[in-house]
């Protein structure tokens, strides 16, 4: 079990009991606007996702003394590497009965740390280990397995409408639809006025509409189902981002990504642009 760059192992820890795999908990959502129509909206969310482990922590040495002074010493370690004030971090877990066999991915995790600790001698202890995954999928890693893997594909908007294949080779890794982060930046003298990126291969699309003159800039969030934009000379998304959603019609679904084939996202409504999909593979 690595978590945060740490192979846990080397501090002496041992999984007595992995966490079953389970698919992610889908759930339906319905809220009321309150309106005097009844009129209501409807959505869905999963489940955070839990990796509830048995630990055993054993200290190494040649006698009682060494034995003992060496897991005070790996607990300590522990607890700095498992400190819940930290965040979300990457885990790599260990699962029992899995089906999906496959390396290279992850998950984002929470945790509350070690718990629950029995004593079996003075130099072993028992525990429980937790992990919370707000995002309860599995994200593509690098080659290395040691980050989340950010892909990127981008293209110089040259015609209207223009297709765009992602990836540019090969197809989107992943069992689960991703959500990609579009980012256009128009580099027209004219203003664009009505802008669609849509998802042919899942028959997506979302309209954009405004006023979106040379240099300046949009991003759309499809996690977040957000819209940013930038001011010419703008650069930084989170401190100068300025909300746009006023700009998109009604009931347009942010397009996601379809896995385990190569899609087609198409621009429209651009002269000239600089367009940009960032997307991390998903997983059941």
């Amino acid at each position: 079990m690595i978590f945060d760059g740490t192979d846990l192992t080397t501090l002496g820890l041992t999984v007595l009991k992995s966490p079953q795999t389970l698919l992610p908990v889908f759930r339906l959502n319905i809220e009321g606007f309150g309106g005097a129509d009844g009129a209501g909206t409807q959505g869905a969310f999963y489940d955070p996702r839990e990796f509830d482990y048995r630990v055993l922590i054993e200290g190494a040495g040649a006698n009682y003394t060494a034995k003992r002074l060496a897991l005070v010493e790996q607990l300590d370690a522990l607890k700095t590497i498992l400190n819940p004030k930290l965040g979300n971090r990457l885990l790599q877990p260990i699962m029992e009965g899995a089906l999906d066999v496959e390396v290279n991915r992850g998950y984002m995790v929470r945790t509350s740390g070690l718990s629950d600790g029995q004593y079996l001698n003075p130099w072993t202890i028992e525990c429980q280990l937790q992990f919370v995954a707000p995002i309860p999928f599995g994200l593509e890693l690098n080659a290395g397995e040691t980050a989340v893997n950010w892909n990127n594909v981008s293209a110089t908007i040259s015609t209207d409408p223009q297709d765009i294949t992602v990836p540019a080779s090969g197809v989107v890794l992943g069992t689960h639809q991703s959500p990609p982060i579009f980012r256009i930046k128009n580099t027209d003298s004219g203003a664009i006025t009505s802008l669609t990126i849509t998802n042919t291969t899942r028959n997506e699309g979302i309209t954009w509409t405004g006023s979106l003159a040379q240099n300046e800039q949009l991003r759309f969030n499809t996690e977040n189902q957000h819209i940013l934009r930038l001011d010419a000379g703008e650069t930084d998304w989170e401190t100068q981002g300025a909300n746009a959603m006023i700009g998109v019609i009604t009931g347009d679904p942010f397009p996601f990504l379809e896995p385990g084939v190569a899609n087609t996202i198409r621009v429209q409504g651009v002269v000239a642009a600089t367009f940009d999909i960032d997307w991390v593979g998903r997983f059941l």
